[in-house]
């Protein structure tokens, strides 16, 4: 009877750690981050949402504020900082968001004197004021206007970090049709300088053109109603946004921009162009001498119309998928429902860190993933496993292992470390990674191991799918 009654407690304890370790959920011991801001007005809405679709919500924070203490001395209050933060690496973009009417005075002048001093210039000295707090203290920046949340994830040291800032000025896109035509979009003339801006027209000044800010303090990018939305959904992954404000700041540093009729004949000119990376860029043709460009709106409107464009708004179709797994696993761990990532609790850090993998993708890499798994999952019997590996295609990105292997659909199994312990006593594939991976990985990194003691030797293989 002891006996019996023992290997009966024995077998409902092995019952009770089987359901733990495979099926039930395993207890929420990590922090859960509430969501930031959505913005305040209807123009920081708008941008909190082209920026969560473009960078995603984990790199992308509205109103990021600092502490300050009040003026009674009780407490501390919140004073925001920037209108939306993203943090990603070593680049940081800070925008401030301005929704200005265009003043309606009778004298163009003025008018585009007043609007672009409170919707440019003010805005730039946020910009340049918040770049010196998240410099300086970076440890005190907060989600929330109480200053009791901070940042989620971490700023990139100072001596790395690259701060690119994003003036979005809105208003003067209706007036700047009737008095030039077009799209409504300012010009960009880097020749105009700080308070030339704000000069009448009979003493060189230019309205509804914009150049540099200031000829002392770092640059300034200027956007407006038009070309934000037309930025933001036509380079819409952070590495092809800050890649075009990273390079688009240097073809204006170099001087070889006289003028552009707009931020579209910028795009224009960089979409057409590739450079010696196979990257886009503003490449500048020899024959064009060492004179500055100027760039009409032309090209952009003429990709719009072109059988290329309709090609890759179809290819692309399928890499939004890519988009929606990093969401998907963000939404998890925000709400606490997320998978371990290893066999010990993740700090928030370390699942950023892991994502920022999946995120570093441009559009056309993502594409190609997204495909993958597509391809994977339909041609792939539910009884067998396959197996794709998918080389990388900059130095220093990772190889993608996509690994697709039957499931058994009356065990739901919620955490990592039974899945493995699952896939090697319940599904028959005994050290399912290893075995599966070792020889394809060694393959396509260029190396074959022979038995039998005989000479390793170097077998790079170009284009091969691994199936």
């Amino acid at each position: 009877m002891g006996r019996k009654s023992r290997e009966k407690r024995e077998r409902k304890a092995r019952e009770t750690e089987f359901r733990r370790a495979y099926v039930e959920a395993p207890p929420v011991k990590y922090p859960v981050r509430p969501r930031p801001s959505s913005g305040s007005t209807g123009s920081e809405r708008a941008l909190a949402k082209l920026a969560r679709e473009t960078f995603l919500s984990l790199w992308s924070y509205p109103n990021v504020v600092r502490d300050e203490p009040q003026a009674n001395g009780k407490g501390i209050i919140g004073k925001e900082i920037a209108d939306l933060l993203v943090v990603f690496e070593d680049d940081v973009v800070l925008f401030s968001d301005k929704d200005c009417v265009f003043p309606s005075t009778g004298n163009l002048d003025v008018d585009w004197s007043r609007w672009y001093r409170n919707a440019i210039d003010k805005s730039a000295k946020q910009l340049w004021g918040a770049e010196r707090h998240i410099r300086a203290r970076p440890e005190r920046i907060f989600i929330d206007p109480k200053c009791e949340i901070r940042l989620p994830i971490p700023l990139p040291d100072a001596a790395r970090m690259r701060v690119h800032r994003v003036v979005v000025a809105h208003g003067a896109a209706q007036r700047c049709r009737e008095a030039l035509g077009g799209s409504g979009s300012l010009m960009i003339v880097p020749g105009i300088v700080g308070d030339d801006h704000q000069l009448p027209r009979e003493k060189g000044g230019q309205p509804f053109a914009a150049g540099r800010v200031s000829a002392s303090k770092p640059y300034v990018h200027i956007l407006d109603d038009t070309s934000l939305d037309l930025l933001l959904k036509n380079l819409d992954t952070v590495w092809d946004f800050v890649g075009y404000l990273r390079k688009k700041e240097a073809f204006v540093a170099s001087g070889r921009l006289g003028m552009a009729a707009g931020e579209e004949a910028l795009l224009g000119w960089y979409v057409g162009k590739i450079n010696e990376h196979d990257e886009h860029d503003f490449v500048v043709p020899a024959e064009a001498g060492d004179r500055p460009l100027a760039l009409s709106e032309s090209r952009w409107h003429d990709f719009l119309k072109s059988g290329e464009r309709r090609r890759k708004l179809k290819a692309d179709a399928v890499g939004y998928f890519w988009d929606e797994l990093i969401e998907l696993f963000t939404r998890h761990y925000m709400a606490g429902t997320s998978h371990h990532l290893t066999e010990v609790e993740s700090a928030h850090y370390d699942f950023e860190r892991v994502l920022r993998f999946f995120a570093r993708e441009n559009r056309t890499r993502r594409r190609l993933l997204a495909d993958a798994i597509r391809d994977m999952h339909r041609t792939t019997p539910p009884d067998q496993r396959r197996l794709r590996i998918v080389p990388p295609m900059r130095a220093g990105d990772p190889y993608w292992v996509l690994l697709l292997f039957p499931f058994p659909e009356n065990l739901k199994c919620r955490s990592q470390s039974g899945l493995r312990a699952l896939s090697e006593r319940e599904a028959g594939f005994p050290q399912l990674l290893p075995s599966c991976c070792e020889a394809e990985v060694a393959r396509c990194l260029g190396h074959r191991r022979i038995r039998n003691g005989e000479r390793s030797r170097r077998a790079r293989l170009r284009g091969r799918r691994i199936s």
